[in-house]
């Protein structure tokens, strides 16, 4: 593949986009090599590295490894315009700044946060294991236990020195064992979550091309239906997989904690509470719902230094 240039837009920081791709030292599938992100692209079994380096103007996009030529140049390039969610016009949600009452509580969050895309999950599967994966324990387990069903189930490509493990197949994960599954420090309930999920898509390959043509109750009503996914799983799949911007999490702890401290209040914001905040933000609840997590997170790691 040729180099392609991706065009920058307004409102897009490629160094926050890529501290976020990159936020997992241990990270098995995205790495810096030589002053580039190599990113690994997963198209069912097809696999592929591809290298983001930022120029002026725009950003250089360059295939450097592919498994077979199954892999087509143009789907690589869609799916990278996914991944940093490039397409997305984000100035409707930064003109809600011009508001002097929303700038005076978000004006900081936005000056931490300011140019990052919502760093995606292009694929279903995936992004319903990592949901799965994630729930209630904290994300440097969550990190660890990805990582090693990675390296223990999906494909291997070196490159350059590094290892990269792609992500296991619905089909690859089926007929694993529940023991089997435990063994890389998923519960048992999680586990069977995951089987079930698998089995679901390894019949049905076309899942998420035919959810992404219904409506976001539809959609909803379709994830809920799995055993293991509710609310919290539900909404941060639509955002950050199916690009759903007026969704977000409304019972996630850090965003509970991160608008207490927002708005200095003496308990826990309640559900209605944090609705009617969102109310503001004109159908881009979900954009701020991952703003105030990256400005929230920063804050954590400030204190941690």
């Amino acid at each position: 593949m040729n180099k392609l240039r991706l065009e920058k837009v307004k409102y897009f920081d490629f160094e926050q986009c890529a501290r976020q791709i990159c936020r997992d030292p241990a990270d098995s599938r995205a790495k810096y090599i030589n002053g580039k992100i190599v990113v690994l692209v997963e198209m069912g079994k097809h696999n592929c590295l591809v290298s983001l380096e930022e120029q002026d103007c725009y950003i250089d996009v360059q295939t450097v490894y592919k498994s077979d030529d199954g892999i087509k140049d143009v789907d690589v390039f869609a799916y990278i315009r996914k991944l940093l969610d490039i397409d997305a016009d984000l100035e409707p949600f930064y003109d809600r700044l011009n508001d002097s009452a929303i700038k005076r509580m978000f004006g900081t969050v936005f000056s931490v946060s300011n140019g990052l895309r919502i760093i995606g999950i292009p694929d279903l599967f995936q992004a319903l294991t990592w949901a799965i994966i994630g729930q209630q324990i904290s994300l440097a387990a969550a990190f660890s236990i990805k990582n090693r069903f990675c390296i223990k189930y999906g494909s291997q490509i070196e490159y350059a020195g590094e290892i990269f493990y792609s992500h296991p197949t619905a089909s690859d994960v089926k007929d694993m064992d529940i023991e089997e599954l435990r063994s890389i420090g998923l519960s048992r309930p999680k586990a069977r979550y995951l089987l079930n999920i698998a089995n679901e898509f390894a019949k049905n390959p076309n899942i998420q091309k035919d959810l992404e043509k219904q409506t976001t109750q539809e959609i909803k009503q379709y994830l809920l239906s799995f055993i293991g996914i509710g609310n919290w799983s539900c909404e941060y799949v639509l955002l950050k997989c199916l690009r759903q911007y007026d969704v977000y999490p409304v019972g996630d702890a850090a965003l509970i904690n991160a608008i207490k401290m927002i708005y200095e209040m003496d308990e826990k914001p309640q559900a209605e509470e944090i609705h009617q905040i969102f109310s503001q933000w004109q159908g881009w609840g979900g954009y701020l719902c991952f703003y105030i997590w990256y400005w929230y997170s920063s804050l954590k790691n400030n204190k941690g230094n």
